[in-house]
């Protein structure tokens, strides 16, 4: 690609005495057992939220106007749902990141005050738009 830059413009490109940093890739390796977890004991069971992997619940979804396009994380969508609602962090269940749109799911009997509550606020400056589907 240079060679076709320096023949288009006639002059010559030196390349730069920099160093190429890289970030040093992080071998994890991370095994899960669920018997063992002491989080799955409770009256949650097993289906509760375990090693930072959200739970399924029995409930509807909500989709709000944010998605990757927004550079929103999984993270930042639970704090814009919990936001002016009283929703715990466990009803709040599995999210679906799409380009434009995110699926949350919640908990049926809160889905219609909890998408009111939330057309009410605004994030990163951009209005809330969510609905129950």
């Amino acid at each position: 690609m240079i060679k076709d830059i320096e023949s288009r413009t006639g002059k010559p490109i030196d390349p730069l005495d920099v160093k190429i940093v890289r970030k040093p890739e992080l071998d994890i390796t991370k095994v899960v057992s669920l018997q063992n977890s002491p989080r799955t004991s409770g009256p949650a069971g097993p289906s509760a939220r375990t090693n930072g992997y959200r739970h399924s619940i029995k409930g509807t979804s909500i989709e709000i106007n944010f998605g990757n396009a927004d550079k929103l994380s999984k993270d930042e969508v639970v704090k814009l749902v919990r936001t002016g609602t009283d929703l715990s962090y466990r009803d709040v269940g599995r999210i679906t990141m799409g380009e434009r749109y995110s699926h949350v799911e919640i908990v049926r009997r809160d889905a219609s005050r909890v998408s009111m509550d939330l057309c009410r606020n605004t994030f990163r400056g951009k209005a809330v738009l969510a609905r129950v589907i």
